[in-house]
């Protein structure tokens, strides 16, 4: 192994992509302080982000090591062993972090992966959570089905803090479905059934 493989300081269920040995210089990922080694070709043939750094002659396509920011330590291990394995499997746990990660990396079957397991695990616990992330990368399918969650069980949901505090366009967005779901849209006042509900 080289030096770089052996400085490596992680976490995670697999370490597939940490014991693969490149001849050529490969680029060294920092992560919460952490040191993760990857392959330039599989990251640039498998991820539209890491693709354009590397062709952009960006400052960080030259040199060694590369920081990461706004990613976790698992959520980037995660990421990194659906590149080079091609993993399906989504951990319920990090599920919403890899979402977020692959939407930013620009990994579509990660991110198609990960949105259908938030969907099929929503709970009155995480829904709102989701339907923040879920509208801030442009997720529609995966905000339509929280706001879809929230308007079936709104007796319950629109009691809980979390539901109170929802930004204002993803309010009223709820409001919307919930007058739709009442009235079959045929009120124009939607955002103030919603209110009156419950």
């Amino acid at each position: 192994l080289s030096d770089v493989t052996l400085r490596v300081q992680v976490t995670g269920r697999h370490s597939h992509h940490h014991n693969l040995h490149s001849s050529t210089s490969p680029p060294t990922l920092r992560v919460q302080g952490a040191l993760v080694p990857a392959h330039r070709v599989v990251l640039a043939a498998r991820c539209p982000f890491f693709a354009r750094m590397f062709a952009s002659g960006m400052r960080e396509a030259s040199q060694h090591e590369v920081e990461i920011e706004d990613v976790s330590l698992d959520a980037l291990n995660a990421l990194l062993e659906h590149l080079y394995t091609d993993a399906a499997d989504v951990p319920s746990e990090l599920a919403l972090q890899l979402f977020a990660a692959a939407d930013r990396f620009g990994v579509e079957r990660l991110k198609s992966l990960c949105a259908a397991k938030i969907e099929a695990e929503l709970s009155s616990a995480s829904v709102c959570a989701v339907l923040v992330v879920a509208d801030a990368h442009s997720a529609a399918e995966l905000k339509q089905a929280c706001v879809e969650y929230i308007v079936r069980n709104f007796p319950a949901m629109h009691q809980t803090d979390d539901f109170r505090e929802l930004p204002r366009p993803l309010m009223e967005a709820v409001h919307a479905a919930l007058s739709s779901a009442l009235f079959g849209g045929r009120s124009s006042g939607g955002s103030g059934v919603g209110m009156a509900v419950g």
